[in-house]
Parts: structure tokens; sequence; C-alpha cells
């Protein structure tokens, strides 16, 4: 069962990066190590989250929006199910190619992206492997503390 929903258009906006950038200009490149980690680190918390949203509903006629609020509330399916879920994220290959950068504004230091995103993983419930591919569209800027801040839309 695919539970990568590469059409869904709901943006997932993204942790802002504890990342750095003394003195920077311009706009971060879509193809920076610390932009694209942060694209894979959004990718592994949405598919973490999916396992809540897509299994509490079967298991106990809930609907949570995130694994952890699941578990925090007591549900039980996904709380044993927890430690598999967290495991078989962590192993997940995420890989991105084809970066293309559509648009970059200097004067308020955003970059446009579109990327090719590759999961491969095993499925929590089941164990069996999955590999998913998608084009998704995410977008990096600078803050005005030089932190970079990253959108993944597409997810």
């Amino acid at each position: 069962m695919n539970h990568f929903k590469p059409l869904k258009i709901i943006p997932f906006i993204l942790l802002p990066a504890l990342i750095f950038a003394c003195g920077v200009s311009g706009a971060p490149d879509c193809d920076d190590a610390s932009v694209t980690s942060l694209v894979k680190e959004i990718t592994l918390n949405s598919i973490k989250d999916d396992y809540a949203k897509y299994y509490s509903p079967y298991a106990e006629g809930m609907k949570y929006k995130t694994l952890k609020e699941a578990v925090a509330n007591g549900s039980d399916f996904l709380a044993e199910n927890l430690a598999d879920v967290e495991k078989d994220s962590r192993e997940a290959q995420i890989n991105i190619s084809g970066i293309r950068t559509q648009s970059q504004n200097h004067e308020i230091q955003k970059s446009e992206c579109t990327c090719q995103l590759t999961i491969n993983r095993k499925n929590a419930l089941t164990k069996q492997p999955s590999t998913v591919s998608a084009s998704v569209n995410y977008s990096a800027q600078y803050s005005g503390d030089g932190q970079v801040y990253v959108e993944v839309f597409g997810l």
C-alpha cells in the first residue's frame, strides 16, 4: 500500500532550520546541503505523520494530525507500533535528484525549487519494501537572523 501521496497539494510548512548563515546575501541555492537536508527531514516527518493520519481511523475510530499527537492521546494501536515506525523511518532512504531552480529573489533572499524525490523504505505495518518517486516543489529563504527556512509542497 502506498502511503506517500505525491499528488497531495497541501503544503507542509517546515521547521526553521537551526543552521546559521552569517552575513548571507542573496537567496539560498536550491542544491545547498543545508537546504536539501531540511527537505529530507521534512519528508521523513511527513511519512511518520501520515502513518498516524491513515492508520488511526482504522485502528480506533480516531483521527490524529501527527504520530506524536496520537501517542500522547493514548492511541494504544499506534503507541505499540511507534518503535517500528521510528526504526523504519530512520532506515528510509530519501534521495533528491534533478534539482532545478525555478526562481530566485535576492531582495527577499528566497529561492523556489523543484526536484525529484525518491523514497525507499519498508512499510511500518506490512514490512514490505516500498519505493515512491514524485516531483516536489520547495522554497528556501533566509530569515532575518540568517537561518534557513524551508517549505515543501506536494508531499
